[in-house]
């Protein structure tokens, strides 16, 4: 297992270079000129040409392509993202209390999603067919199937304007995570409970399950033995909500006032940020990479097979 986990850890270095590079890349191709930004949110009023190459080679940004993106990959190794365009503040100074907002509201989400599927998916399973089980299952394909940003509105509307229980948005205490959580949460549970439930209806035909029951084991315990065998499929998607949620939460913070990464990216993308977009591109593909190497590993110690493969 420690030589499994070992070659799993290993592969996020030549990870990193690929997005790293890419992102770099993407970022580049923009054809808004960063110079012109950054001298126009200095309130520079008339831009010249000498004045766009001086700033030039006062950012560097003279330099070949492969040389800058060394220079920028070696600050990013030490968590220098470089200074924001338009508020000149180092961007890791911006992101870090952004970041923190937004893993706190991936991870209410990830748990109220995590534990909302697991118990539906285990009720439908064990009612396949019935009312419950049918019930449940168009209830949450209609909700899936609504945007986000509108079930959002109708929740500030009904909870908040109409009820007055829960506050509209911002931070500060429990209260606020409510509705963000509630309304992320039950977009996403429509996809992980039916793979739970598709998982432990194909294990209850497996023949373990039909040997148990013969020898007059306890429901309670074959129920127990066919849902850890069927976690196992769904461990990794769970692993990877957390990155999923992270990149879900756009629309949420934007509609919630929530001060994440997603509100900080799209303000920065109005303003043509570069330096901050490109931050938040390499932290969400690194959170990808890295919760999907984490899925492997805990698949792994559910499963001993799979640490040869």
């Amino acid at each position: 297992m420690r030589n499994y986990i070992i070659r799993r850890i290993l592969t996020i270095i030549p990870m990193f270079f690929i997005i790293s590079f890419i992102s770099f890349v993407l970022i580049n191709l923009s054809p808004s000129d960063p110079v012109e930004i950054i001298l126009r949110a200095n309130g520079v009023p008339v831009v010249t040409e000498e004045l766009i190459e001086e700033t030039k080679i006062e950012l560097g940004l003279d330099q070949p392509f492969l040389v800058r993106y060394v220079n920028w990959l070696n600050d990013v190794i030490h968590l220098d993202f470089g200074k924001s365009y338009v508020t000149q503040q180092p961007v890791f100074k911006m992101i870090s209390p952004a970041f923190g907002y937004t893993m706190q509201l991936a991870l209410a989400n990830t748990v109220v999603t995590i534990m909302l599927s697991i118990f539906l998916g285990i009720i439908c399973a064990q009612f396949e067919g019935r009312m419950i089980d049918r019930g449940t299952r168009s209830f949450l394909f209609i909700i899936s199937a609504m945007p986000a940003f509108w079930i959002g509105t109708l929740a500030i509307w009904f909870f908040s304007v109409k009820l007055n229980l829960l506050p509209t948005s911002g931070v500060g205490s429990w209260t606020n995570f409510v509705l963000p959580t509630m309304v992320m949460s039950i977009g996403y549970c429509g996809f992980y409970f039916r793979m739970i439930r598709n998982s432990m209806l194909e294990n209850m035909n497996e023949n373990y399950v039909v040997y148990a029951r013969s020898c007059g084991v306890k429901e309670k315990v074959v129920v127990k033995h066919i849902f850890r065998n069927s976690i196992q499929t769904a461990v990794a998607a769970f692993c990877m909500a957390i990155p999923g949620m992270m990149a879900g939460t756009v629309v949420i913070e934007n509609v919630f006032a929530w001060p994440g990464l997603g509100r900080l990216c799209v303000s920065s993308i109005f303003n043509r940020d570069l330096p901050i977009i490109q931050a938040y591109v390499l932290i969400l593909a690194l959170s990808y990479c890295l919760f999907n190497i984490f899925g492997d590993i805990v698949t792994a110690v559910l499963n001993p097979k799979l640490r040869k493969a």
